[in-house]
């Protein structure tokens, strides 16, 4: 039973992935690093790939600028132990992406 279920998990993450474009994937694989990057607090490379307009809304309501985001990583005022994705939805414009 163990096996056939590991066998439909990578039959659903390859036709998810199967139907997704080179762009989309890339955009789906670089939000999830940012998940990582705030677990792990590499403000490095949130600085370089989130936007200066970026408004960050958590599950609660609390709605963060960029920098308001990153101050409180550094300074402790908010910790993420772990992220974990379940699911995500991505749509491509010319010049953006939005992923969900």
């Amino acid at each position: 039973m163990k096996k056939l279920s590991i066998s439909v998990l990578f039959l659903l993450c390859g036709l998810v992935t199967f139907g997704q474009s080179k762009q989309e994937q890339e955009v789906i694989q670089l939000s999830r690093a940012k998940f990582k990057w705030l677990v792990t607090k590499k403000v490095d490379s949130l600085q370089y790939y989130l936007d200066e307009r970026l408004t960050y809304i958590h599950s609660n309501g609390w709605v963060q600028t960029k920098k308001e985001l990153i101050d409180d990583l550094m300074s402790g005022k908010l910790t993420y132990n772990a992220i974990e994705v379940i699911s995500d939805s991505i749509r491509v414009y010319p010049k953006s992406a939005v992923v969900t």
